[in-house]
């Protein structure tokens, strides 16, 4: 497919009549989004709203966090794919988790907290949205303990370390109170 009949196609879909051009990170974006890997978790993208930004919901099928819920923001930038994407944890309520956390804000009527992923410290345009999103499964699989976030995930990073058979308790237990439905 051409160039010229992508930008058109992209313009189509992000529904931008008032923008004479389409971005590199746009067009990007849109790529990534049409070439995911199958995955448990649900992705959205509202493309009038906030085309910078993709919503995944998370739903461990496994482990320690099965049957919550959980749901994260990829906030892009102009300079995305050269600059990674901000990664957010939006809830809807904190986990014991020592990757996700750190110290909350609140953004309109919502909290959000800090993200820690390997993916994004060491970011290169090669990279997908589909591998930043399989390595947000992954840390319900295998969270980790050597590069946690401050606040409760470093005391979950510790106690990960020191005695895993209490993480593991205290993780269910705010599963149990804040996440799982009867």
């Amino acid at each position: 497919m051409s160039l010229r009949k992508r930008v058109a196609d992209a313009k189509a879909n992000l529904q931008t009549a008032t923008t004479e051009r389409v971005s590199e990170a746009l067009l990007r974006i849109q790529e990534d989004m049409s070439k995911l890997p199958k995955t448990t978790s649900t992705i959205e993208r509202d493309v009038v709203m906030n085309p910078y930004e993709v919503r995944v919901t998370v739903h461990p099928q496994t482990g320690i966090w099965q049957h919550g819920t959980f749901v994260f923001a990829l906030r892009f930038s102009e300079s995305f794919p050269h600059e990674g994407p901000k990664v957010d944890y939006r809830g809807p309520n904190r986990i014991f988790h020592p990757n996700i956390e750190g110290e909350a804000r609140r953004v309109g009527d919502t909290q959000q907290w800090g993200v820690c992923l390997g993916l994004q410290l060491r970011w290169e345009p090669k990279y997908t949205i589909g591998q930043l999103i399989l390595c947000i499964e992954m840390l319900f699989l295998e969270p980790n303990a050597d590069d946690s976030l401050p606040g409760i995930a470093k005391t979950a990073a510790e106690l990960m370390r020191r005695d895993p058979k209490r993480f593991e308790l205290i993780a269910q237990a705010w599963m149990a109170q804040n996440y799982i439905t009867p």
